[in-house]
């Protein structure tokens, strides 16, 4: 089969298989997949109350705007319109590739259902998935200059720090040093990928003392917020694929949470440990692994070829890159780490449809 063919199938087969997903598969799944839906739902028929000024109040009040206004009330009518509407977007933009290999169909398959499963519904990630689609349009523009796009979604990271998600204002200062580090370094190859890690690793240490000593309170929450989010979950039922820390925290530590930070970066880039849960996570880790692979390859030849950060795809990828740097401090599990994950979906797609040879990459 020719790589056009395999295009043609892919296409063919995308609305019957998200359609599947969501008439077959979502009403197998456990409560808990939609609680944060649910809630919404009840909030706007006036039958729960939430806190006000939270951000699941907005998402109330903005589902619930344009539910009046279009009629849509139920669950399955929200997840139906909402589906839709991204599919179709979806399926914009692959049209525009004329070859696919058989790593990228299968990974637009895997990501199209982790879309349908978390994120195709009312809810916090929806709104997170359209703002990442706003940052991947400004990151792709021929019509700005680099300054103009990363100005633009720093400021866009900022206002979801304010109203969304806090720990954006991390994600958004990870990605404006990531993008002045790698630049600045472009003349000093010398050191090499080690070294550039080893001065990252000492900036690190100097930021965390830095905060330890002028805002303790914030430096306790940073390095122990594993622990404290994952107080009382142990045993639970949420608790499969729960991530503590390796190396025990009875207090904020630097080079324990350094240590710490290290490791459970690679467990959630490499989760191979699932395996042992379950026969069911395969997908999950064959999933996490291209992901892994392809932004860790892509991220060795930019910092290897100054050359090759004038593309658009660098900048994409130091979205991604910044994004997973952040997760790897708050995400509790596996499971919200891949449901947070998926909404980069079009930051790596655009990224993986750019590999011609994706052989290389396993």
């Amino acid at each position: 089969m020719t790589q056009k063919q395999l295009r043609s199938l892919m296409i063919l087969f995308i609305v019957p298989y998200s359609a599947f997903i969501q008439i077959i598969i979502l009403p197998l799944l456990p409560k808990k997949f939609f609680n944060d839906a649910n809630l919404i739902l009840k909030s706007i028929s006036g039958t729960a109350s939430l806190e006000p000024n939270s951000f699941y109040q907005f998402c109330s009040n903005f589902f619930g705007s344009v539910g009046k206004a279009l009629h849509i009330e139920s669950f399955t009518q929200w997840a139906a319109v909402i589906s839709s509407i991204f599919i179709i977007w979806f399926l914009i933009s692959i049209l525009k590739y004329t070859e696919v290999t058989v790593f990228q169909v299968l990974f637009v398959y895997m990501s199209l259902a982790l879309l349908n499963i978390y994120v195709f519904r009312i809810g916090k990630d929806i709104i997170q998935l359209v703002m990442n689609i706003a940052c991947y349009y400004i990151l792709n523009s021929k019509l700005m200059n680099n300054r103009i796009k990363i100005a633009l979604t720093t400021l866009l990271l900022v206002i979801q720090s304010v109203f969304f998600r806090s720990y954006f204002i991390l994600v958004a200062v990870y990605f404006l040093t990531l993008i002045l580090y790698i630049g600045f370094k472009q003349n000093y190859t010398s050191i090499g990928i080690v070294g550039k890690l080893l001065v990252l690793l000492l900036c690190s240490t100097v930021a965390l003392l830095l905060l330890k000593k002028y805002e303790p309170a914030l430096f306790h929450y940073l390095t122990m917020c594993r622990d404290i989010l994952n107080t009382g979950r142990l045993g639970g039922a949420e608790a499969k694929t729960i991530v503590l820390n390796v190396f025990p925290m009875r207090s904020a530590s630097v080079p324990l949470f350094i240590l710490n930070y290290a490791t459970n970066s690679i467990r959630f880039l490499f989760p191979l440990e699932l395996i042992r849960l379950s026969i069911y996570y395969i997908p999950f880790i064959v999933y996490q692994l291209i992901v892994s692979v392809l932004v860790i390859k892509k991220l060795i030849a930019y910092c290897k070829d100054a050359c090759l950060r004038l593309e658009n795809q660098y900048l994409l990828l130091i979205f991604v890159v910044s994004y997973l740097l952040v997760s790897f401090i708050f995400e509790p599990d596996f499971g919200s780490f891949v449901r947070h994950e998926c909404v980069l979906t079009p930051m790596i797609f655009s990224i993986l449809m750019k590999e011609k040879k994706m052989r290389l990459l396993l």
